[in-house]
């Protein structure tokens, strides 16, 4: 038989980072990020622009590579592109 075992709905904690609930929150920004362009419809390099970051920085997060980012940025990129009127 497997055992489950039920999560505590943060990921980060489970597999014990120290920087669990700042972590979870740039995750859950790099969402919002992603869900926006798609809402708006932009191109990589459209929100790249938005943003005001290069595309392969934009890139790197939409991938999964937020965890050096500061948090303040990644929200100030949500921002920006929230922000933006559709192309």
């Amino acid at each position: 038989m497997i055992e489950v075992e039920a999560g505590s709905g943060n990921v980060y904690a489970d597999i014990g980072d120290p920087e669990a609930k700042e972590m979870l929150a740039k995750a859950r920004t790099v969402s919002s990020i992603i869900r926006l362009i798609e809402e708006k419809g932009l191109s990589l390099g459209d929100a790249a622009r938005l943003a005001a970051v290069p595309q392969a920085q934009l890139s790197k997060l939409l991938i999964g590579r937020f965890q050096t980012n500061a948090l303040i940025d990644l929200e100030e990129m949500r921002k920006k592109i929230r922000d933006c009127k559709n192309t």
